[in-house]
């Protein structure tokens, strides 16, 4: 079985994975998966996502991965002003993952999942702007686009 978590910075995705690893047990494995590093890269998502999940497929391996093609469908879209895969391609990787997939979405409220990032010293995002939009955008992806694997909503409890 293969996870995939997903959900803006400050969702809880790392340690829901750890705690989806503790679970599982030893014969799972985790994977993460950060942003493209240069246009070659980002060139190159859809092989690498299909490669590595064909394989992990093919293995029969139970796989938890921190971040996956939403998260470029994202950030790509907000910070980079293109994402670098596309809606149709998307559904093309969860046709082919379909009964061997599950996605779950990490959420929170954005000023709560924000003082996160700023507590840790991130800085990949650098404005509560920008990370208000990535927020709504992981709305739109993961709430309101169809997909034909399930999505599942975590939300982190609220700071108090």
């Amino acid at each position: 079985m293969i996870d995939i978590v997903e959900g803006p910075d400050g969702s809880g995705k790392s340690t829901l994975c750890i705690q989806l690893v503790d679970i599982l047990g030893p014969d799972c494995r985790y994977k993460h998966f950060s942003y493209p590093k240069d246009k070659q890269e980002a060139d190159s998502l859809l092989y690498t996502y299909n490669t590595y999940l064909r394989d992990s497929l093919i293995e029969g391996d139970n796989v938890v991965i921190d971040r996956m093609w939403p998260s470029t469908m994202v950030y790509g879209e907000v910070l980079r002003g293109n994402p670098e895969i596309t809606y149709k391609q998307a559904l093309e990787l969860e046709a082919y993952l379909c009964g061997h997939a599950i996605m779950i979405y990490c959420t929170g409220n954005p000023e709560d999942m924000w003082h996160r990032c700023v507590e840790r010293g991130e800085d990949y995002v650098t404005g509560f702007k920008d990370f208000y939009s990535i927020c709504k955008k992981y709305d739109e992806v993961m709430l309101e686009q169809k997909h034909l694997i399930p999505v599942f909503t975590y939300t982190i409890p609220k700071e108090g």
